[in-house]
């Protein structure tokens, strides 16, 4: 277990390397509008990040029909890690109920 947790962070974090790098060389965006973090992340996840304080909207301007954006890296280092979670969760459940058996 403890190996399959240490190889998934690793991945992760060259996923995320990546994606800074080519964000730097102007291969992927840097921010994504709410509409295209809704539908790659789901509009329920990325509302919870913003709930919980984990992600900040930003307003291209002050008008109040801004147009709202995210920074990418961001948005994929939260899915990331709420994957894992869930993954461990799933992982945990399965080793109690083979001890029970």
């Amino acid at each position: 277990m403890a190996r399959m947790k240490a190889y998934l962070e690793a991945a992760d974090l060259v996923r995320l390397t990546v994606k800074a790098v080519m964000i730097e060389e102007g291969t992927a965006k840097k921010n994504l509008s709410q509409n295209q973090a809704w539908r790659k992340y789901g509009q329920s996840k990325v509302e919870r990040w913003v709930r919980l304080g984990l992600i900040t909207r930003n307003k291209t301007d002050l008008a109040k029909t801004a147009k709202v954006e995210y920074d990418a890296l961001e948005l994929e280092a939260l899915n990331m890690a709420g994957n894992r979670r869930t993954y461990v969760a799933l992982v945990r459940e399965q080793e109690q109920q083979t001890k029970t058996k």
